[in-house]
């Protein structure tokens, strides 16, 4: 996975590279249907950019909110394979050009709140999870 020095996402849960990103095949645990059953697979990430860490994740809690995503229990799309867990604990592995906060060794935990703009009307109000 990867976290961003102003935003972070956990490996998975970012939307995928685009046609100007390069992609890396990574391991993760994933769900590829509604059954709940999770196992290990590889992955398509976007390289982490200028302003990413890469972390090499040694930890992932798993909540109710998960959950539910994985078996389709609300009324949105599920894109599968689906990666659950958004709070994650690891080692930095690398760090891009622009990063100055982190370094290789350091351990970091990567919370639920990421991925935000931190620019958007809402983010400027304080709600993140919003974003937009």
């Amino acid at each position: 996975g990867s976290l961003s020095e102003e935003t972070a996402w956990a490996a998975g849960q970012t939307r995928g590279p685009t046609r100007d990103q390069s992609a890396m095949e990574v391991i993760a645990v994933a769900a590829k249907d509604t059954s709940g059953t999770l196992k290990r697979t590889k992955i398509q990430r976007r390289a982490p950019g200028p302003k990413d860490v890469d972390i090499d994740v040694h930890y992932c809690g798993i909540c109710h909110s998960d959950l539910h995503q994985i078996c389709g229990e609300w009324p949105q799309d599920v894109v599968y394979p689906m990666v659950p867990g958004h709070e994650v604990i690891g080692i930095v592995r690398s760090v891009g050009a622009e990063v100055t906060k982190y370094k290789v060794g350091d351990r970091v935990g990567v919370g639920c709140m990421v991925d935000s703009c931190r620019d958007c009307k809402t983010c400027k109000k304080g709600y993140q999870s919003g974003s937009g």
